[in-house]
């Protein structure tokens, strides 16, 4: 498995390093690196990438890529790396459906992480947007809500099955499982496991 990823920032010196690293690894091609959105939307016109990592800094410009991409390329993922500084400002960001949402100074692990997530068809948000990110519908309790891997996972929690015999069932990291049920929690507006084994069973879930 080979991802495709595409990399948009206005900072050159930034764009550069994201793109030395994500080089480096094993699983990921990068396409290109594009320090403008006019730039990125020529390339993906040229080579479709699977992911575009794109650094949020501007609000309404963001907004408008990401329905561009939505609306001319649905098959393309948008990963949305947010600085610390952008503050009160990031729900600007957040009116537009991405497929995930990451710290911009998260670990390189971290970022393959939600990268082989989000490829695998299924979103992320990372924890400490759960007070200001809600993602259309997340609130919504549903089987039609969960992935095909959060109920997979959904069953083995049911099962008695701990995160790290998760893992290994699935042969997923730990702290992607921990992800996954995080995910979960959120979707079907519950607090512990206790919780969400009850609210499972009762709508037939389990």
């Amino acid at each position: 498995m080979c991802i495709k990823v595409m990399i948009v920032d206005d900072h050159p010196i930034m764009a550069a390093g994201l793109r030395n690293v994500m080089e480096g690894c094993a699983g990921i091609s990068v396409l290109g690196c594009y320090h403008s959105y006019d730039e990125l939307l020529c390339g993906i016109s040229k080579q479709c990438p699977d992911i575009v990592l794109e650094s949020c800094r501007h609000g309404a410009a963001s907004d408008h890529l990401a329905l561009r991409i939505n609306k001319e390329y649905p098959a393309v993922r948008i990963l949305a790396l947010v600085s610390a500084e952008m503050g009160p400002s990031f729900r600007a960001i957040t009116k537009v459906q991405r497929a995930g949402y990451l710290m911009a100074n998260a670990s390189l692990q971290r970022l393959l992480e939600v990268i082989r997530t989000i490829y695998d068809g299924e979103e992320y948000q990372d924890e400490v947007f759960s007070d200001s990110l809600q993602f259309k519908g997340v609130r919504k309790v549903g089987r039609e809500r969960l992935t095909k891997r959060e109920r997979e996972i959904l069953k083995l929690v049911i099962g008695g099955y701990t995160n790290m015999q998760i893992s290994e069932k699935l042969f997923l990291s730990v702290r992607t499982v921990e992800n996954h049920r995080n995910n979960i929690l959120q979707k079907m507006n519950v607090r512990n496991t206790a919780s969400l084994i009850k609210t499972a069973i009762e709508l037939g879930l389990a």
